[in-house]
């Protein structure tokens, strides 16, 4: 309740300035006034209050009452305030538009338009086609504010009503408890651990053993199922992971597929999945059945294969032996399956087969678990002898749950008082547990700080196992008010530092190991969630197999919906129509039919803080022609998603939803935003689709913090010359001197950009950060331009990527002075972590790289078209770790070059080393015992007359490509010491004819061979184990190929790379 209460007297004081300071209805205007004040100060008091119902542990059912009552008349009071703050930025708005509209037509006034005098008729002006008030008014909006006539009787009713709560507070003894501990809490950063580390399990050495046994065990047995059975929170998926990333498993089995199926046994979806998943991702369009089951034979075919599927509850027969057809056509099959229920698995398993049965930790296996979660090296939390002996006690009480384990020493971890460590010991929620977990999940819940609880609980909104995008999770946080900057902290590094707690804290994890990109919640931590959200969240998932639609509660706040197949949206609109669900404030709607219907969204909930609409098909144009009417509406949004693949049109009242600040849309390339975009003057994120067009009314948004654009790598080079980079960004983008990010910048080069002084535009964006591109750098004229852009003032850019383009340009020879004095001028802050410069063409390297004083440059990428020959000065960079150099084909490599890279090479922390575009390279032969001390990987592409290469003593991964000339390769040719080397990837290489020492590669377990049409091994220097990946394609040379294979002894699986 508090973060609720807080944001509402801010709010609120922000809309008494605004208002007293207006000159507009100034009866009305007073009162008004005087009536929030006195809805502040009833707020003050039962924010107080607010806090002793937040330290109990609420179970009195008129207190739960007295808390609801109160949060729907603060939800009310928000919509009130919300209404105001519309008001004034609209008016803000308005008056900004109608006076560059004035000055337009003064300016227009004085020259008379070349196209009025060829047509006789008045130019059409550039407002009239906005939804914005009427141009041929000229009358100043700041008298113009004219407040509803109902809101001075809504503010005095809601003070009212408040008043009332307050006085029933008494009868319920809720005292003023002071500030609560953690009001002011700051998130300390924490040591990050790895979820699939195998050191952070405990206690199933003999489970994993046994298990994997079982795998290999009768091996003429076609298909073997193996059930992991056990209680939620047991670790049955744990086990599964560890078995499934064991190497032996890897090298046993051809394929393996990791499928998660909780409640939704479908046979065609898990088909997909499975198939997918065997196949490494590769996509399938279709739905249907019968040719997603001959996919997956196909897939199979001939192999010995391995599956898991995690998560089972559905112990319907004919499905289960549906989904099993395929796999008749693969040698070997081998499904584990992880459930909870008994029935799941006698269904699923063979009679006499071996099932899985994990048991419970020791009090000791327990202990190890709890102090690798509470007692981390460098954390806050000491390991005491007091807290040694409350922790056993407390671990004791865990009844060996791994999760109740992991979740108790995530509320632990941070608790640095010895005290609380014994309230938790003494709290009567133990009595409840037996062998139930989640009196002790909610106990983490209880003992959360409360800026975190209701981030926590919306998450049940989600269904379970669903993968919740981070950024879009901190959106709908934002949007509902959980989260407020502070000092310097955006949002944004809030919700990051909010999302990472969570996860210490074991309440969710990473889809994708320990990356926190996509997370997910344990189904047993989504039960709590959900049981703390009291009917506020609800997630509904329909398809055709849905008899009816599930009860909503008209007590809803947060609704996640996801339509499947051709499941028709009227039953659910009429379910929410007749429920009234008046509170709704998220709505994410995911919709997978061929068109998407959204009309009724925007007419049912005008109260929405955050919407996101998820499609695949196609937005009809109708849809949105009355949308636009509708979405008005739609005063109150903070947060608006559009991730929907084929526009038609994007509808224009977006631009009229003043209080958005976060606004996410998925465009197609070459969008040009409208010039009304400038409207969202209350915007902080902006995240749109790659190579866009901004107006220069964009520069309106003072307040922007986050400019993104998505990834595609699809016609780059060439969507880079229509539309003059990734994001096209106007003059006038110098004036959002709040911006954090800004991935790309393009220089422009026509005349309104003044010949590319457009880069003057960085000079005031002082807060950049993280990653930055400057792209189209050759349009910049004059070199004082490049300085202006004042990168060395900017400290906190840590990757600066500065691309010059060969699009456009006629000439290279007369530009390579004036691209040195450019990035001469470019110099960045000595803070860069990361350089890549592509397409120079200056005469020399600036006088800045190499410099000593940038000490935490661990990268650098260098594509030039010029004479390079002296890199000496790289190698005072004692940092770099990686160093990737690529010349143009007409670039000569001379034997002093080489001496600089095996010096740049001698550097205590170069690791990688990537060499490419040397047309005259012919040798690298002397590599002296002290050269590259460190340097585990290099890989050497387009250097068509390179002959020979030495060896080298301590690589770990080596790659060739297009390498014409090459005839011999010598690896490693050291018999008393076995060559480190893990991955060769060589690819064509059409003059290679051997590769000697191959009997050394004892570590090798990647092995890429394509095109390579001359090369033979001879039968006493092969290899002498199998490696885990082998590809081999000689283009159309299959057959050789497979016999290459063969002669090694290696499984062959063909993969068509160039043919």
């Amino acid at each position: 309740m508090d973060y609720l209460t807080s944001s509402l007297i801010r709010l609120t004081s922000s809309l008494q300035q605004a208002i007293h300071g207006s000159p507009s209805s100034s009866a009305t205007g007073d009162v008004v006034v005087q009536e929030l004040r006195k809805l502040e100060g009833t707020l003050m008091r039962i924010r107080a209050f607010l806090r002793d119902a937040e330290e109990r542990e609420v179970r009195d059912e008129s207190v739960k009452l007295w808390l609801r009552e109160l949060k729907t008349i603060s939800y009310q009071a928000d919509d009130l305030l919300d209404e105001y703050q519309y008001e004034l930025l609209r008016r803000q708005v308005e008056e900004r538009n109608i006076a560059a509209e004035a000055a337009r037509r003064s300016n227009s006034g004085k020259r008379k338009s070349t196209a009025a005098r060829i047509s006789g008729k008045k130019r059409k002006s550039a407002g009239d086609d906005e939804v914005c008030i009427s141009t041929t008014s000229l009358v100043p909006l700041k008298h113009l504010l004219l407040l509803p006539d109902d809101m001075l009787d809504r503010i005095k009713k809601i003070r009212e009503r408040f008043d009332e709560i307050d006085r029933e507070r008494k009868a319920l003894n809720l005292a003023d408890l002071g500030p609560r501990r953690d009001d002011h809490y700051d998130i300390k950063p924490l040591p990050t651990s790895s979820l699939v580390d195998e050191s952070c399990v405990f206690g199933r050495v003999d489970d994993k053993e046994n298990l994997i046994e079982s795998l290999f065990s009768d091996m003429d047995k076609k298909l073997s199922v193996i059930p992991i059975v056990g209680m939620g929170g047991l670790g049955k998926t744990t086990l599964a992971q560890l078995v499934y990333n064991d190497s032996r498993v890897r090298q046993h089995f051809d394929s393996k597929a990791w499928v998660c199926v909780s409640t939704d046994f479908d046979v065609a979806r898990l088909t997909k999945a499975i198939a997918q998943s065997l196949s490494n991702g590769q996509c399938f369009d279709s739905n249907e059945l019968d040719m997603l089951q001959r996919k997956l034979c196909d897939e199979i075919q001939d192999k010995k294969v391995l599956v898991v599927l995690d998560d089972v509850w559905s112990d319907h027969q004919t499905s289960w032996e549906l989904l099993q057809k395929p796999f008749g056509s693969a040698l070997m099959v081998r499904i584990i399956v992880t459930t909870r229920e008994e029935s799941v698995a006698r269904i699923m398993q063979q009679p006499g087969s071996y099932s899985c049965r994990p048991r419970i930790l020791s009090e000791e296996q327990s202990w190890l678990l709890f102090k690798q979660r509470v007692f981390v090296d460098g954390g806050f939390i000491k390991e005491t002898p007091y807290l040694v002996g409350i922790g056993k006690q407390i671990v004791q009480k865990c009844a060996g749950l791994p999760l109740a384990v992991k979740a108790i020493g995530g509320v632990l971890r941070y608790e640095t008082e010895e005290s609380r460590w014994g309230d938790i010991l003494d709290s009567p929620i133990w009595d409840e547990i037996g062998t139930q977990i989640l009196p002790v999940l909610k106990l983490s819940y209880d003992r959360m700080p409360s800026y975190l609880k209701p981030c926590f609980a919306l998450c049940s909104m989600f269904p379970k196992d669903y993968r919740i995008k981070k950024d879009m999770l901190i959106g709908l946080w934002v949007a509902n008010g959980y989260i407020q900057g502070r000092g310097s902290k955006t949002m944004q590094d809030i919700g990051e530092d909010y999302v990472n707690e969570l996860h210490q804290r074991s309440l969710t994890e990473g889809a994708f190991s320990s990356n926190l990109d996509e997370i997910i919640m344990h189904d047993m931590v989504h039960d709590v969630a959900l049981s703390v959200s009291e009917d506020e969240c609800c997630g509904v998932v329909l398809d055709t197999e849905v008899d009816k639609c599930p009860e909503i509660s008209s007590k809803v706040w947060h609704l996640f919906v996801e339509i499947k197949d051709s499941y028709s949206t009227g039953e659910l609109m009429q379910i929410l129509s007749w429920k009234e669900p008046i509170y709704l404030r998220t709505l994410v709607y995911v919709d997978d039919r061929a068109e998407l219907e959204c009309e009724d969204i925007f007419n049912k909930f005008d109260k929405l803080r955050a919407l996101v609409l998820i499609h695949s098909g196609r937005l009809p144009i109708s849809s949105l022609k009355e949308s636009n009417m509708t979405c008005r509406l739609l005063k109150h949004l903070r947060y608006l998603k559009l991730s929907i693949k084929n526009w038609e049109m994007l509808p224009e009242s977006i631009f009229y939803f003043y209080n958005l600040q976060i606004l996410d849309l998925l465009v197609p390339p070459g969008y040009n935003f409208p010039d009304n975009i400038g409207n969202l003057i209350n915007l902080l994120y902006l995240m749109s689709g790659q190579f866009v067009r901004f107006p220069e009314s964009i520069g309106y948004l003072i307040h922007l913090q986050y400019l993104e654009s998505g990834n595609s790598d699809l016609f780059e080079p060439l969507l880079r010359y229509i539309t003059g980079g990734p994001s096209t960004l106007p003059l006038g983008i110098g004036n959002l001197t709040n911006l954090r990010t800004l991935p790309a910048f393009s220089v422009g080069s026509d005349q309104k950009r003044h010949s590319g002084k457009g880069i003057r535009e960085l000079k005031k964006l002082e807060k950049l950060r993280g990653y930055l591109e400057i792209c189209s750098l050759e349009n910049v004229t004059c070199a004082d331009d490049a300085k202006a852009a004042n990168l060395a003032c900017k400290p906190d850019i840590e990757s600066l990527s500065l691309h010059w383009s060969s699009y456009g340009r006629t000439s290279f020879d007369d530009d390579d002075e004036l691209d040195f004095a450019v990035l001469e001028n470019l110099r960045p802050h000595t803070n860069l972590k990361k350089l890549e410069i592509f397409e120079y063409n200056g005469c020399r390297w600036p006088s800045w790289l190499g410099d000593p004083s940038f000490c935490k440059l661990t990268s650098i990428s260098l594509a030039f078209r010029g004479e390079f020959h002296d890199f000496r000065m790289l190698s005072q960079l004692t940092s770099l770790t990686s160093l990737e150099v690529n010349g143009h084909y007409s670039c000569s490599l001379l034997e002093d070059t080489v001496h600089d890279f095996q010096l740049i090479s001698s550097s205590p922390s170069l690791k990688s080393l990537s060499i490419g575009g040397m047309l005259c390279w012919q040798r690298w032969d002397v590599v002296m015992e002290k050269d590259f001390p460190r340097l585990t990987s290099i890989y050497i592409f387009n250097c068509p007359n390179l002959r020979r290469l030495p060896s080298f003593h301590s690589l770990v991964s080596l790659g060739l490509e297009k390498c014409d000339n090459l005839s011999v390769l010598t690896v490693h040719f050291d018999a008393s010491s076995p060559s480190s080397l893990s991955r060769l990837s060589i690819r064509n290489c059409p003059r290679l004819e051997m590769i000697e020492g191959l009997r050394f590669f004892t570590s090798l377990d990647t092995l890429f061979i394509i095109e390579c049409p001359l090369l033979q091994i001879p039968s006493h220097d092969c290899l002498p184990t199998m490696p885990l990946y082998v590809t081999i394609c000689d283009g159309y040379h299959a057959i050789k190929g497979k016999h290459w294979c063969s002669h090694h002894g290696h499984n062959y699986n063909q993969v068509k790379l160039g043919t």
